[in-house]
């Protein structure tokens, strides 16, 4: 059992009987499942209710304290210390990158701790480039533009660059576009690259535009 399930456990066990959030369960049953090989993780990671929000795919890369906020709580009734940071790091710092995307998502669903896990992503930019799955990229890029940081277009690029799906396509630079508007404060080229995604992207594979072309 690694460090991550073995503060899961402890933490479950300490809130036994106390008045809890269900979603704590919920977001616990998330995290266990991207860093356990006992479950079937995409049967959990595609059954989620809103009390486990997708953060990481938020299309305006909002910064979100709420999974922090609700991890500490939970914390706090249960009476233990929250999990050290390095660990966070450390446990996203050994992952494989084909479970990567599932281990950012789980992690900021439940800890919260959008820094920790940007300092991982950022350690490993090289390999998520180059190996990293759309999804990957795109929660990579959520995560980095949400604390504001530059380097969330290097993922969102690349991710662009991983689908031949064009509303995906789309879906990348859209996110971007909301990171220079919301977090560099550049409207214009936000604009530019909407505007270049909708012409390569969306009129492009609408037959309907193609014909009044």
């Amino acid at each position: 059992m690694n460090v991550i399930e073995r503060h899961v456990n402890t933490l479950i066990g300490a809130l036994e009987g106390k008045r809890i959030s269900p979603a704590f369960f919920e977001r616990s049953l998330i995290l266990k499942a991207s860093v356990s090989s006992i479950f079937n993780r995409q049967d959990v990671f595609s059954l989620r209710s809103v009390g486990a929000p997708y953060y990481v795919t938020d299309l305006g890369v909002r910064f979100s304290e709420d999974p922090h906020r609700f991890y500490l709580l939970h914390c706090d009734i249960a009476g233990l210390r929250p999990i050290e940071e390095s660990e966070i790091v450390h446990a996203l710092s050994e992952s494989d990158i084909a479970s990567f995307g599932n281990k950012v998502d789980a992690f900021i669903v439940f800890f919260g701790d959008y820094r920790c896990v940007s300092k991982a992503i950022a350690e490993r930019k090289s390999e998520l480039i180059a190996q990293g799955s759309y999804s990957t990229l795109v929660y990579c890029g959520v995560v980095l533009a949400a604390l504001g940081n530059g380097r969330s277009a290097d993922f969102f690029e690349s991710a662009v660059q991983k689908t031949d799906n064009p509303h995906l396509k789309y879906a990348a630079v859209h996110r971007m576009a909301a990171a220079e508007i919301k977090r560099f404060h550049r409207s214009n080229d936000a604009i530019k690259l909407l505007t270049q995604a909708k012409d390569s992207y969306i009129d492009k594979d609408d037959p309907l535009a193609r014909c009044l072309d």
